[in-house]
């Protein structure tokens, strides 16, 4: 699986560089990024989700419409670290 930086997705979708980091930070949910060092690289399938966002907003959506259409159209990722304290349980 080849991991890509956002100006890669950027020139492979046609969105601009500014708008792809928007998109990225508003659905990062539905984009499964690696964070590497400084940079988020993102999986081929990041592509299919980037350009659903901009086909929305092309369409008139608002952002929390599109939310709730990515939520049905794809999986959400939900990076879970470790707890930083234990819970006891009864």
């Amino acid at each position: 699986m080849e991991l890509m930086a956002l100006s890669d997705i950027a020139k492979r979708t046609g969105i601009p560089a500014p708008t792809a980091r928007r998109y990225a930070a508003l659905f990062k949910d539905f984009l499964s990024g690696r964070r590497l060092g400084r940079m988020t690289r993102y999986p081929d399938e990041a592509i299919t989700v980037f350009q659903r966002i901009g086909e929305l907003y092309a369409d008139g959506r608002i952002t929390s419409e599109i939310e709730d259409i990515l939520r049905r159209e794809f999986p959400r990722t939900i990076e879970v670290g470790p707890a930083s304290e234990p819970i006891a349980l009864p």
